[in-house]
């Protein structure tokens, strides 16, 4: 169904996956966030998950423009940044919007590896959070209470 939808997506007939959080489903949050992620199905399933959840968000397929995006926009409530994607990785990208003086800024790390020593390279770099890929609903979902408001 992810090939399906993106394959509507590209040809104009946008169509939200077929995503339903199975624990809680009426819960919904406050917030505008950006997604960093350089696989366009990953990005219409993390949007449409964000979307189904309450929340607004951009997207942005590389770690330079998420420094990019969050220098110049500065009202995300919260990123969910791959940690592996071309010109500047989520690693390198989390340390940059951190030097840049954006230290309250939520950033939770994206990734399909989940080694101990993976969680340990993203609280290095300054990530707040973890998640594995594919996203889980409820994971993102569980996540999510950790920092947004419910609204």
């Amino acid at each position: 169904s992810q090939y399906h939808n993106f394959v509507n997506a590209l040809s104009g007939q946008h169509a939200a996956p077929d995503i339903e959080i199975q624990q809680q489903p009426n819960i919904k949050f406050e917030g505008h966030i950006l997604i960093v992620e350089d696989n366009a199905i990953n990005q219409i399933v993390a949007e449409s998950m964000a979307q189904q959840l309450g929340l607004s968000c951009d997207i942005v397929s590389n770690g330079q423009e998420a420094v990019d995006q969050i220098s110049q926009y500065q009202a995300y409530d919260l990123v969910l940044m791959d940690v592996q994607m071309p010109i500047m990785g989520g690693y390198e990208a989390t340390q940059a919007i951190r030097a840049a003086g954006f230290s309250n800024l939520i950033i939770c790390g994206l990734s399909a590896n989940a080694m101990k020593e993976d969680f340990d390279l993203a609280a290095a770099a300054g990530m707040n959070d973890y998640l594995t890929k594919p996203i889980e609903p409820e994971s993102l979902q569980q996540m999510l209470k950790k920092y947004l408001r419910v609204s």
